[in-house]
């Protein structure tokens, strides 16, 4: 057992805190701007997944620390790890990537109106009439 935990975890819980109080400050300061420029709800999302992590984890990772298993501790961390890297990428990146790609696939629409007027030059409604 780790005599030092908390001369590691420590300096780990405020740098995770201080990044999450960041991304908070960032996405309310871009809620004003089009829905395309900003992903408040993403981040929002990926935000309180992490801190579903750390609150379901951090005990889980407790219990599991005094049990003899070694296996399961490592196993509990990697889960943990793994959340917090993925989390982030799945619900802000990925989204992105995907509308890009589906952007590009779509037909380019044409410039042109559907309903187009043909103008003949020299005629004039009085001389068709005429006829």
């Amino acid at each position: 057992r780790n005599d030092n935990f908390w001369a590691y975890f420590g300096p780990l819980m405020s740098l995770v805190l201080l990044a999450e109080a960041a991304t908070v400050f960032f996405v309310r300061k871009t809620a004003h701007l089009p829905e395309d420029l900003h992903d408040q709800p993403a981040i929002t999302m990926a935000i309180l997944t992490q801190i579903q992590a750390w609150v379901s984890g951090v005990p889980i990772l407790a219990v599991l620390g005094n049990n003899e298993s070694s296996d399961a501790v490592y196993l509990g961390r990697v889960l943990l790890i793994w959340i917090f890297s993925v989390s982030s990428v799945g619900l802000v990146v990925c989204p992105r990537i995907l509308k890009a790609i589906n952007h590009s696939r779509k037909p380019k629409a044409s410039s042109y109106k559907s309903k187009s007027v043909v103008h003949i030059s020299g005629l004039t409604p009085s001389r068709q009439s005429g006829g």
